[in-house]
């Protein structure tokens, strides 16, 4: 079911306010477009201070829709608007604000998404008038190439949510009719293999929430059926279950998995007061428990969610107007993060940097209503490298090894048991490759980044 609105997602007129200087750029229908001036150190009423880097008005196209982290301070993202003569971009910004395009798509081709993947490249998908697409190109712009889906399948262009695996592919929900989905996954080629036809008895995957992947590899969603709505789980292996029944009716805004297998999740009309709630659920035990719920004013209707480095969860709301909050999960208090941010609901796709900001998107709002691209100052720190995984577990010298993780950008030096490894490559904050030097010997690895290191408990076998 979805989520509910007090205004149309499709209304343009998002408007940011905050609680610093407001600069009035022009009027638009009748209303005023307003927009942040930069943020103070200090903020009124010990609000985190929300600054606007960057308003789309066009020159790298407009509606942006999803936003990563490249490099340390550096962001690729996409935009979805196109014009009659135009398509959507792929766009690089700066956390300084500089903004670029990366490529321009033909005319009439609207992208939905854009991610960057294992071999330093990117993949996304999009689809001109007509049938869908997924698609390819390098950082640069170059190389692209477009992997048309079978004639039976479709993505949703509003709410296309793709998973990184460490195997470099993406995970999926592909649409075959309005009565059949399934759970894909998808190769950097655009190979397509299914892993789950839903049964009509098993429901519609809600477009909100999105997958989200577990430690172990296994992954999990949100589905509605006519009596219940539920959370599934797709094991690595393959096998579908439905772990948890949820009120019906509530809706799904958002669904992440922590290190430690717990999943989080907000029910967007949930609660006693059916503006929203967050809820904690450990697929080891079974127990579902309601951490927050969300006011019957103000800030109300959650629409996403991050798990940040400090452990604890933030998200925008789909409210009029809309906020930013923080769930301290320590204490299970429930906080208005930056005060009112936009008179017009705002599921504002965040990051946390590299330097421990939270760097966000508004589809809307801004002089012309085209996007903002801003951060937050939780008071964060620079997020610490962390290795989950590696593969292979043992190899000889010169074989290319894979760290998986988090918070690896910037990567500075990998050693096996003190030895320096060669050509190390972070891909995505999530990955980085390096190859196994002449002389290693068996012991744990430990990556440097800019922000501290870590060292695997688990040690890597030399050949």
């Amino acid at each position: 079911m979805p989520l509910r609105f007090e205004i149309p997602m499709g209304l343009r007129a998002r408007l940011m306010i905050g609680l610093r200087p407001i600069v009035i750029l022009t009027t638009l229908c009748g209303g005023t477009l307003l927009v942040l001036a930069p943020a103070t150190a200090q903020e009124a009423g010990g609000k985190a201070p929300t600054k606007v880097l960057y308003i789309f008005n066009g020159a790298v196209g407009s509606t942006p829709n999803t936003i990563s982290e490249v490099y340390p301070g550096k962001f690729i993202g996409n935009t979805t608007t196109v014009f009659s003569n135009q398509g959507s971009t792929i766009f690089s910004v700066t956390a300084a604000g500089d903004a670029s395009i990366v490529y321009q798509f033909p005319a009439l081709f609207s992208v939905g998404t854009v991610l960057p993947t294992l071999n330093g490249q990117l993949f996304g998908e999009g689809f001109p008038n007509g049938p869908q697409n997924f698609f390819s190109l390098t950082r640069q712009g170059t190389d692209v190439r477009i992997h048309q889906l079978p004639i039976n399948m479709a993505t949703y262009d509003s709410y296309p949510y793709f998973v990184l695996s460490p195997s470099g592919e993406f995970y999926t929900v592909l649409f075959v009719s309005t009565t059949q989905q399934e759970i894909a996954r998808v190769a950097f080629d655009g190979t397509i293999t299914v892993l789950h036809t839903f049964a009509a008895n098993e429901g519609t995957p809600d477009l909100y929430a999105g997958i989200a992947m577990g430690p172990e590899g296994d992954f999990y969603g949100f589905n509605d059926t006519s009596t219940n709505q539920y959370l599934y789980k797709l094991s690595h292996t393959g096998t579908f279950t439905r772990v948890l029944t949820l009120p019906t009716g509530n809706g799904n805004a958002g669904l992440v998995a922590a290190p430690d297998g717990t999943v989080y999740g907000e029910l967007g009309n949930g609660g006693p007061n059916q503006t929203g709630s967050i809820y904690r659920f450990s697929p080891a035990t079974g127990q579902y428990t309601t951490l927050a719920t969300f006011p019957t004013t103000g800030m109300k209707y959650p629409a996403t969610l991050l798990l940040a480095d400090d452990g604890n969860l933030y998200g925008s709301t789909s409210s009029l107007t809309s906020y930013l909050f923080r769930l301290n999960l320590a204490t299970n208090q429930l906080e208005d993060l930056t005060g009112p941010l936009y008179s017009e609901a705002c599921p504002c796709p965040m990051v946390q940097g590299s330097n421990g900001k939270l760097y966000g998107i508004s589809p809307a709002g801004g002089g012309g209503g085209g996007g903002v691209f801003f951060n937050v100052d939780a008071g964060l720190p620079p997020p610490q490298p962390v290795i989950q995984l590696f593969s292979p577990l043992e190899a000889g010298p010169g074989t290319r090894v894979e760290l998986w993780g988090s918070n690896l950008l910037g990567a500075t030096s990998v050693t096996f048991d003190g030895i320096a490894g060669t050509n190390v490559l972070a891909t995505t904050s999530q990955s980085v490759f390096v190859n196994v030097p002449e002389g290693a010997t068996s012991g744990p690895i430990t990556i440097a980044t800019p922000n501290g290191s870590f060292t695997t408990q688990q040690d890597f076998t030399v050949e």
